[in-house]
């Protein structure tokens, strides 16, 4: 499993542990890391923080662009986490 460094994505700009509904369990967190000039959304190891690319829950990220255009994405990623896949995954 390689470390966000070895990806080329070391800086960690958000985290979200989505709330199963029914239930208040945290069972996913997800990450997105932004280098300056790309961002990488996906699924994060619940402590270390480190992309899980192999059978995340949904469609990884990645994108380029401004730096306005990395943060709209990624907002417009973790709203459809939420809205579209907040707790219907397996444990």
């Amino acid at each position: 499993m390689p470390h966000p460094e070895e990806t080329g994505f070391a800086h960690l700009l958000a985290l979200l542990f989505p709330v199963t509904p029914g239930t208040d369990a945290i069972t996913r967190v997800f990450g997105a890391f932004f280098d300056g000039q790309s961002v990488l959304g996906t699924e994060v190891h619940n402590q270390m923080y480190i992309p899980q690319f192999h059978g995340s829950v949904v469609e990884v990220l990645h994108a380029a662009g401004s730096p306005v255009r990395c943060a709209a994405l990624t907002a417009d990623w973790f709203e459809r986490i939420l809205r579209d896949e907040a707790g219907n995954w397996p444990l």
